[in-house]
């Protein structure tokens, strides 16, 4: 195992035994550590800093907090699908290879967003999950993306799927 993904499954092991006996401090340092791991380049840690962020924000976040959450992913998320659009149109090479990466930012933020749709299991807050679905779905289209769009919608329709 790498060294950050054997910080993360702990830190998410120690989150979900003992949730409730850890400070306000301790619960923002695991999720400065779940945000960290979201950015690393590492798949693996991204996925499973991914699971720990959908946890923290299931059990700590109230559904006023997480419309907040939401609204500045939607908007982050809209102005990044836009800029890469432009990118793809403006760069003829990287459409004809396909290889075009995705900016860091731009992965983290849609990997912040399926966190977001993730954290309501068998709910479905109209205030902002709608409005959020929406613009994470445009980021289908992105090759580096596409992948992590695909996953979340398919667990977010087996979990929402009397709604």
């Amino acid at each position: 195992l790498h060294p950050r993904e054997t910080m993360v499954k702990c830190v998410s092991l120690l989150m979900g035994n003992n949730w409730y006996c850890l400070s306000a401090e301790e619960r923002k340092l695991c999720r400065d550590i779940f945000s960290q791991g979201i950015d690393d380049p590492k798949p693996e840690v991204q996925r499973l800093a991914q699971a720990g962020m959908v946890a923290y924000l299931a059990t700590y976040k109230t559904v006023s907090e997480m419309c907040a959450i939401a609204t500045v992913y939607t908007k982050n998320g809209d102005i990044y699908a836009a800029r890469e659009k432009k990118l793809k149109k403006t760069t003829a090479d990287a459409t004809m290879n396909g290889s075009a990466k995705v900016d860091t930012k731009h992965q983290s933020t849609v990997l912040m967003m399926s966190c977001v749709l993730l954290a309501t299991p068998y709910d479905l807050p109209h205030s902002y999950l709608p409005a959020l679905l929406a613009a994470f779905v445009r980021h289908a289209a992105f090759p580096g993306l596409k992948d992590t769009v695909t996953r979340t919608v398919q667990l977010f329709k087996c979990t929402h799927q009397d709604r």
